[in-house]
């Protein structure tokens, strides 16, 4: 059994023990004082936990710390990592206790997480990190994948806010299918807006399933909006943008306005109202204004009144 579960983890042991160790279960190892997985569980935790880390920042270099943490919270959880555990088959390789195996230890999420990050703790103490690193790779390539093509956070949350943008309609999800026994089920939703369908998602929950198809929704509206051409925002469509002889009578209603030149401008001073300033100046220049005053008119008399005769002292002279 260990054999098969080299083969599915694309990994060969070379220290058979570590294998045995990591398969083990307290349960069984309390009756027959064999060592167990519990430290190779916590050694892979952090194993697995700084791989995925580096994978992350490798795959999305421009998100902050919070964007990261977030997306390996969504990748590394005791649901998604007994999601691996039973793609790998190791529920049947488990070395329980009779207590635990009456209990259905084999299909408890708490158990397989638990031994799936032992086997990568193995995996580190076998051959190094950057052969733990690889395996992890290897078994998250397609969630690392997903999550690329789909962006950051929830998928519901983001798929909810294109459509209210785009289509003024909210998304409507519609549980299509569940099957497998109670402790290993699998649901398949569907999502369409409007009436129309635009995805499906399988998952081990309604929840992931309806996250499943809200991805599938988001790719299947990008695809859609790459195929059309690119026009920045707030620019006019083609069937709205002037026609070419629209152009041209603007722009020869532009050319015929009026422009105002220095010489325009002296034209329409001279066609203007004199104001008091200039009517002033006009006088002063030699226009005709208001009769003279009393004294002005003495001093006129004065200077063309004929000469005084002489006195009579002159005359006696």
């Amino acid at each position: 059994m260990s054999h098969d579960i080299e083969e599915q983890l694309g990994y060969r042991f070379r220290q058979g023990e570590l294998l045995e160790t990591a398969l083990t279960h307290r349960s069984l190892s309390a009756t027959r004082k064999a060592p167990n997985n519990e430290k190779l569980e916590f050694l892979g935790d952090s194993v697995l936990e700084l791989a995925i880390s580096d994978l992350l920042m490798q795959q999305f270099p421009h998100f902050h710390e919070g964007e990261l943490s977030k997306l390996r919270a969504s990748l590394v959880n005791t649901r998604s990592l007994a999601h691996k555990a039973r793609d790998l088959g190791l529920g049947r390789a488990l070395r329980l206790g009779k207590g635990e195996e009456k209990n259905g230890g084999r299909n408890k999420d708490s158990i397989l997480g638990a031994g799936y990050e032992a086997l990568l703790g193995a995996v580190y103490l076998d051959r190094g990190f950057v052969a733990a690193r690889r395996v992890v790779a290897r078994q998250f390539a397609a969630d690392i994948k997903t999550l690329s093509l789909a962006g950051v956070g929830d998928w519901k949350t983001r798929l909810q806010e294109l459509t209210q943008k785009l289509f003024r309609a909210t998304p409507t999800y519609t549980l299509v299918r569940e099957s497998g026994p109670d402790h290993e089920k699998d649901f398949v939703s569907q999502i369409s807006v409007g009436g129309r369908t635009l995805g499906r998602g399988a998952g081990p929950s309604k929840k992931s399933a309806e996250q499943a198809a809200a991805n599938e929704a988001l790719q299947a509206l990008q695809t859609e909006a790459d195929a059309v051409p690119a026009r920045k925002i707030g620019s006019k469509p083609a069937d709205e943008a002037p026609s070419p002889a629209r152009k041209a009578a603007n722009a020869k209603s532009s050319d015929d306005a009026p422009k105002k030149s220095a010489g325009s401008k002296a034209d329409d001073a001279a066609t203007a109202p004199p104001s008091k300033k200039a009517a002033s100046a006009k006088n002063a220049d030699g226009a005709p204004t208001a009769p003279p005053s009393k004294k002005a008119a003495s001093a006129k008399d004065a200077d063309e009144s004929p000469p005084a005769p002489p006195s009579s002292g002159r005359a006696q002279r």
